[in-house]
């Protein structure tokens, strides 16, 4: 199906295509790279985005748009399946119904604020089918907004990104957070020394109680890339939609133009399971991990 349509003229499919490159001079508006899609996105959505791809505007700077290809259920599921054994993913793994405790979300909070992980995401809650236009002045700070996560990507999926993103997709614009140790190969966590620092004294104050103001509990815990990964998914988790239009009934969706080549292309712009019921011990004791 993939050859069939033609999906490496616009995407990267297993590491090969997107031949609509050489028209677009922005290479931040380029269409996505589908490498990791069946690791990185739940099988629901994924099955309702092929059937009708105007249930959820993921990228609503773009100025390709995904044609709908009217598939049938069948030719979906074939679809799905082809991503999840390609991204090496549960073939159908949903996990919308985990609810992170309050704890974990509380600093998940702090830390995503701490990283300002804001400056390029948008965490207000949008109409998934018709979001508002990011400010393209910058596009290198374009970012899908992170109240759609809960709907479309796998759980355990997010941490993951947020540990090695450049690993995941090479080139990719989301920042490398946690650079690996050159010596060791082990993830490395800024906030490890920046939680005493003077800049950071108001998180340090905000983040105490949720530790049982054991410091040394915190200052372990800002060094530890894999709880704090943890904790920003079970943030962002927690402020995403649950709810979005299903698929238009087969044959029912009005097909979407992809422009053409011919057409000028933009111009650059002037110089993650289940296993997030991750406990916070009670006051005193610190979170386990």
């Amino acid at each position: 199906r993939v050859s069939q349509h033609n999906c490496r003229a616009c995407h990267v499919v297993d590491g090969r295509g997107r031949a609509i490159a050489s028209t677009i001079a922005d290479a931040n508006f380029l269409p996505p790279d589908l490498s990791p899609e069946g690791a990185r996105a739940q099988s629901p959505f994924l099955f309702n985005f092929l059937k009708d791809p105007t249930v959820m505007k993921i990228r609503p700077w773009l100025s390709v748009r995904m044609p709908t290809f009217h598939f049938t259920d069948q030719e979906a599921n074939t679809l799905v399946t082809f991503f999840a054994e390609a991204g090496k993913g549960e073939e159908f793994d949903t996990t919308r119904g985990v609810n992170p405790s309050p704890q974990s979300v509380a600093i998940g909070k702090q830390v995503f604020t701490m990283l300002r992980c804001a400056q390029c995401h948008g965490l207000t809650p949008v109409n998934p089918e018709n979001p508002p236009i990011p400010n393209t002045a910058d596009s290198t700070s374009l970012a899908p907004n992170l109240t759609l996560a809960r709907m479309r990507l796998r759980h355990d999926w997010i941490s993951d990104w947020i540990r090695r993103p450049n690993e995941m997709i090479p080139g990719t614009r989301m920042p490398t957070n946690f650079p690996r140790d050159a010596a060791t190969g082990g993830f490395q966590s800024p906030l490890a020394l920046a939680i005493d620092s003077p800049q950071f004294a108001q998180f340090k104050v905000a983040l105490l109680p949720l530790f049982g103001n054991n410091e040394k509990e915190l200052k372990r815990t800002m060094g530890d890339v894999v709880a704090l990964t943890d904790y920003l998914r079970d943030y962002i988790w927690s402020i995403g939609i649950t709810q979005m239009r299903s698929a238009a009934p087969e044959g029912t969706v009005p097909a979407i133009a992809m422009p053409q080549p011919s057409l000028p292309p933009p111009v650059a712009p002037a110089a993650k399971s289940t296993r997030n019921q991750r406990a916070v011990p009670a006051a005193g004791s610190g979170p386990g991990r």
